[in-house]
Order: C-alpha cells, then sequence, then structure tokens
C-alpha cells in the first residue's frame, strides 16, 4: 500500500523526523530507523523490498526485518499516519449554547494581582474568603491595576461556594475547595488565552542570572517538588504547572501561581518550607493538596529558555544529568502532555523545529533533593 505524500508534512529533527498529517491535530515524532522507513515508503518501494535491502545492508534475518517493518505499518495505520484506514475524525463540537449566568452579590473585598505579565482582579464578598483565597495569592499581589485582563468574583451563596467570571458560571460547589481550585485553574487558562503561543510545556520553570530552565515530566515526576526546592536557592519563580513559550519570539512566558504540592512531597519540603505544614489541605482531584506561596521573587518577563530538564527519582541509578536529543525531547515533552496549538501549519512546526534547536534538553536522575539542585547549579549556571 502505497502513500500519498500530499497528505504529509515532514520536517527533519536530529537523525529522526517530524510529520505532520493534513487536517489532523497531532505530530508523530519518528527515530532514524522510523524516518528511512518513511522516505523510503514515499519513494514507492514495498515493505519487501525495504526488507530485503536492510536484510542485505545490516546483515539481518530477512524475514524478522519485514515482521518487524509490517509490524510498524501496523501501528502507523492504528494511529491514523498511513493510508489504509480512515482517521477518525475529531468531536463534532456540541451546538453553541447561552452561558449560565448568576446575580453575582456585592462583592466588595478586591484584590489585584500580577501573574507574570498578566493582571487580574479578584473580587470576594466576604473578608474571609478574600483572606483564605489572598494567603497563598500573598507574593503576586498588586495594587489595583486600570486593565486587568480579566476579573473573577468568588463568592458565597446560599446553594454553596461560587466562582465567576463576566457573570458567566466558571465553578460552583457545596465545599470552598472546589472553587479554590478552579480558581488557580482559571488563572492559568487566562495566560493561554492571552498569549499566542507555540507550545504550552507541562513543565514548572525557575531562573537564576538570567538562566530560565524549565523542568518538565508527566504527574509523579518530581517537578513540582524541584520546583519549589530550587527556589529556596535563590531561583525566581515562573511557575509550576504551564510554561508558555510564545510564537515568533519563541520566548518563555512565566505564568506563576501558587505551587501545588501533593501530600507525597509534604515530608520531602518541609526542612525548606517550615510554613508547609500549617497550610489548608484541600482535595483536589481526590488528593489531599496544599498550595504553597512561592517566596517573593517571582519572574515577570519574557526570555528565551535557556535548558530543558526531565527531571526522575531513581534511587537504584547514579545521579546524572545526561543530554538527550532533540528529538527525545519533543517525545518527552508530548508524553507529558504539553499542549500544541488547536491549527497545526508547516510554519508552526518549522518553529517547534527551530526553538527545539535552540535549547539544551537533559534528563536529570537523582534521589535526594539536595542532588538534584547541586546538579542543576553546578551544570547549568
Amino acid at each position: 500500500m502505497k502513500f500519498n505524500p500530499q497528505l504529509y508534512s515532514q520536517f527533519p529533527l536530529d537523525d529522526g523526523s517530524i510529520i505532520m498529517r493534513q487536517s489532523v491535530r497531532e505530530l508523530f515524532v519518528l527515530n532514524t530507523t522510523g524516518s528511512q522507513l518513511w522516505q523510503q515508503l514515499l519513494e514507492g518501494q514495498t515493505a519487501e523490498q525495504i526488507a530485503s535491502q536492510w536484510a542485505s545492508d545490516y546483515g539481518i534475518q530477512y524475514s524478522q526485518v519485514l515482521q518487524d517493518i509490517q509490524t510498524t505499518l501496523h501501528t502507523w495505520q492504528q494511529q491514523g499516519l498511513r493510508d489504509g484506514i480512515p482517521v477518525p475524525n475529531e468531536p463534532v463540537p456540541a451546538p453553541a449554547t447561552s452561558p449560565h449566568r448568576v446575580a453575582v452579590p456585592p462583592c466588595g473585598y478586591r484584590q489585584d494581582y500580577r501573574l507574570g505579565v498578566f493582571d487580574i482582579t479578584l473580587y470576594c464578598n466576604r473578608k474571609e474568603i478574600a483572606e483564605t483565597v489572598h494567603k497563598p495569592m500573598a507574593a503576586f499581589a498588586v495594587n489595583p491595576v486600570p486593565a486587568p485582563v480579566a476579573c473573577f468574583n468568588l463568592f458565597e451563596a446560599e446553594q454553596g461556594y461560587w466562582l465567576c467570571k463576566d457573570d458567566k458560571i466558571l465553578w460552583q460547589g457545596t465545599v470552598i475547595d472546589t472553587v479554590i481550585n478552579g480558581l488557580f485553574y482559571e488563572l492559568l487558562q487566562v495566560g493561554v488565552s492571552e498569549i499566542d503561543w507555540l507550545v504550552a510545556l507541562h513543565a514548572g520553570a525557575v531562573s537564576k542570572d538570567g538562566t530560565v530552565i524549565a523542568l518538565s515530566g508527566i504527574g509523579g515526576t518530581g517537578k513540582s517538588t524541584l520546583t519549589a526546592a530550587l527556589l529556596s536557592r535563590g531561583f525566581s519563580y515562573w511557575g509550576d504547572d504551564i510554561i508558555l513559550i510564545e510564537q515568533d519570539s519563541l520566548c518563555a512566558v512565566p505564568l506563576p501561581t501558587p505551587m501545588t504540592i501533593k501530600e507525597g512531597s509534604w515530608a520531602l519540603l518541609d526542612g525548606y518550607y517550615p510554613n508547609l505544614r500549617g497550610l489548608p489541605t484541600y482535595q483536589r482531584l481526590g488528593r489531599p493538596t496544599r498550595y504553597l506561596p512561592p517566596p517573593q521573587s517571582v519572574s515577570s518577563s519574557k526570555i528565551p529558555l535557556a535548558y530543558l530538564v526531565f527531571p526522575r527519582v531513581s534511587a537504584t541509578e547514579p545521579a546524572q544529568l545526561r543530554p538527550i536529543s532533540q528529538l527525545e525531547a519533543l517525545q518527552r515533552l508530548l508524553a507529558a502532555n504539553s499542549s500544541l496549538p488547536q491549527t497545526l501549519t508547516p510554519s508552526t512546526v518549522n518553529q517547534l523545529t527551530r526553538w527545539l534547536r535552540t535549547v539544551p534538553a537533559f534528563e536529570l536522575v537523582y534521589h535526594q533533593l539536595e542532588t538534584g539542585m547541586d546538579i542543576i547549579e553546578r551544570e547549568l549556571l
């Protein structure tokens, strides 16, 4: 079965390739062998012809090579990367409906906050609620600003607690945990909606002496814990969940919100933040969580990312900072649920590959927080 080259755009990266299929909001990352197979298929060669050539070139048994190629082609078909089966249609959006609205009571308690390069205003109808929200947000507080990018109302009514924006209901719950968790989520969405971004890294980030380091990984890899620990050594805080890379400028955009520290990290950070044990505990996605106010040093400027680090805790391996390829960095970012724009174009993917080539990437293996921090300061500053 042959490919139709017009359906695809191919972008070289290291010794591999990124493949973009038209009208599909997904990138496919191919390693060296996958890229070679892809190219020969585009040239019109069959699986059998390729297997025969590779068996001769590399001294491998023909039947084994052919089986491996056929397995790869089947995987590509299942992913929608290869002709032969239809690509699953994206879900059809539900018809637009009028957003639910609620009568917002007078909210006389106002506080403005600066989240990196964004200003927001929060109104509460009770002093106790305003103080509860302000404790983890104190590092971001500023005097009233004339033109915030977003205004939120967080209030208590007979039915429970409500979070609204422009009178539209965003979150509602019988306990305050629901709306506070919702508020911190919505603050991140402000940045995502205000910036024309190339990629939204699922990462924490810190900076020191002008060097910005992003720490990316799936949940549970310790990125938030390591981010919080580094702040105790004088690093500036950029965020612990989403870091945006701006299109065109390719600068990192800080998006700081209170640090989300899950129960498993409380003991690890106790020595760095003695106040952590006294902070309120919230239920977030069914897990006990505390929101840690960052130190006062919070970044409010856009500058290029210097390093991309993927931390991994291991008690059985030597601590090390291992360079990884641009291709592996992209694979790890996508596996960590970093996001790409809704519309992918060849220009967007070209920018993405250009950005990846400018940012050295590493895997950081460590067991003790102090060791991980020592390696970062010694090797990257």
